[in-house]
């Protein structure tokens, strides 16, 4: 059995086969055969029913994230992780995986904490989630740790020669901002 390549002036133009066609034809009933093997081995594996892991292992992991706000102090935000596995290792139905300082939000310093829960059912799995968070929340409070919220904090910084406002204030006010809007390029092109 010899394959030729055919050659042009501008590259290749592919392969010919030349000689007897016998071995083609096997290797094509062969590969067919292996073809058809596969999807019979796809369609029992895909009508195979599937079991939940949980019920395998018994437990089910849980991933809980949890913002903290930027002010902290460094010795706090190390101390975290350790709390957390402490928290979690005093629970019996729990057993701890992880905690890390993932990334850096918008409004907090966010973590990652995972465990195992020893699976029964869904009321337990959420009767342990429930003790953990209070546990959580209780120690940071303890350690005065807070919580973050999404906000948005706007910082004045007071310009030189700029005279404190009179009683009329809310007139002075409503009419600087009347003044700043009609000089905004937004309501000069409409």
């Amino acid at each position: 059995m010899n394959f030729v390549r055919l050659l042009s002036d501008h590259g290749p133009l592919g392969w010919r086969f030349h000689g007897n066609p016998l071995p083609l034809w096997i290797a094509f009933v062969v590969g067919a055969a292996l073809l058809y093997g596969a999807l019979l081995w796809i369609r029992k594996i895909s009508s195979a029913r599937v079991r939940v892991i949980a019920a395998l292992t018994g437990e089910r992991r849980v991933v809980l994230t949890l913002g903290v706000n930027y002010d902290i102090t460094y010795a706090k935000l190390e101390k975290i992780q350790s709390t957390v596995r402490e928290i979690i290792g005093r629970i019996h139905e729990a057993r701890f995986d992880r905690a890390h300082f993932k990334h850096f939000g918008d409004s907090s310093l966010d973590f990652e904490i995972a465990y195992f829960v020893k699976w029964t059912n869904f009321r337990s799995y959420m009767d342990v989630q429930h003790a953990v968070n209070l546990a959580i929340f209780k120690r940071f409070a303890e350690d005065k740790i807070e919580f973050a919220s999404a906000t948005n904090d706007v910082a004045g910084h007071p310009r030189e020669g700029l005279q404190p406002l009179d009683e009329g204030a809310p007139s002075q006010i409503e009419f600087t901002l009347k003044s700043v809007q009609s000089r905004s390029p937004a309501r000069r092109s409409g």
